[in-house]
């Protein structure tokens, strides 16, 4: 049954359309952070994170709890799931490199310019999107230039982020939380984006 559902021959573009649909929707999941409510957080959001990642279950119900407020559910699991998402691809790719016989310089290597990747994406793209952030809020809505560039560069920075070795996924991600004019970035891009992702291309 499932040969003919999905022969051989269509598999691997039915994997190029759900990593297409992963890179998508984890734009949507980074565009979601509101960076004003995560001030003054970053210790409570690295407790979450590692809690969740030492002990998945048995420390993500006890830490969760004590630290849950209105903030919580809107911004603060977020940004604690994405810290332990991002971890979670880094063990994976040193796994990765332990398996192919690479020594610990390669994976360290791998781990800095991992760390580079970030640092250029904060200290540099979102600066640079400044313009565009003040352009999408004085017309008030996603313009197709401003569509375009967070597009162009949601697909650069996942190539660069699997070329890394670290997945696509969290390159995604990132680039989600780094852009300007975040609550009508985030309004129109779900408004473009949501239901082909989530209906369509996920499933």
């Amino acid at each position: 049954m499932g040969n003919c559902l999905f022969p051989p021959q269509a598999r691997s573009m039915l994997g190029v359309i759900g990593q297409i649909a992963l890179v998508l929707f984890m734009l949507l999941v980074g565009l979601e952070l509101d960076h004003r409510m995560l001030k003054g957080r970053g210790r409570s959001i690295a407790t979450v994170a590692g809690g969740t990642l030492a002990l998945p279950l048995l420390l993500g119900f006890v830490v969760g709890p004590l630290l849950y407020d209105a903030s919580f559910v809107a911004a603060f699991g977020i940004a604690a799931t994405a810290v332990l998402s991002v971890f979670m691809f880094f063990a994976v790719a040193a796994a990765a490199g332990v398996a192919r016989d690479e020594g610990a310089a390669a994976i360290g290597g791998r781990f800095a310019v991992a760390g580079d990747f970030v640092i250029v994406l904060i200290a540099v793209v979102r600066p640079a999107l400044a313009p565009l952030g003040r352009a999408v809020e004085a017309l008030g809505s996603l313009s197709s230039t401003a569509f375009t560039t967070v597009f162009i560069l949601l697909f650069a920075t996942a190539y660069a982020a699997g070329r890394i070795g670290i997945n696509v996924i969290p390159g995604a991600f990132l680039v989600g939380a780094v852009p300007p004019a975040r609550k009508i970035m985030f309004r129109e891009m779900t408004a473009k984006l949501r239901d082909l992702t989530v209906s369509v291309l996920l499933p």
